[in-house]
């Protein structure tokens, strides 16, 4: 009888050294310097407080998030 062969196994891609990261909608909070998101590139600075999280972009834009906001990045996976 032929064996069967291994499952086929894409390799994960780590960029940067500090593990394996995917698209995923995360609170804004939660971002880390570095990470990326959708529609405005690379986080520059996170800052948060009560009344919610402002992201710094390296192209120089600021957005402001709500406490329960969403966001679309590529991060590290949990």
């Amino acid at each position: 009888m032929p064996r069967k062969p291994k499952p086929f196994r894409r390799p994960s891609i780590d960029l940067d050294g500090k593990g394996r990261k995917e698209w995923q909608d995360v609170p804004a909070e939660s971002l880390k310097v570095g990470d990326i998101v959708q529609d405005y590139g690379q986080v520059k600075d996170v800052a948060s407080n009560e009344h919610g999280t402002t992201l710094s972009f390296l192209s120089g834009t600021h957005v402001f998030y709500d406490p329960e906001a969403l966001v679309r990045a590529f991060t590290a996976v949990k």
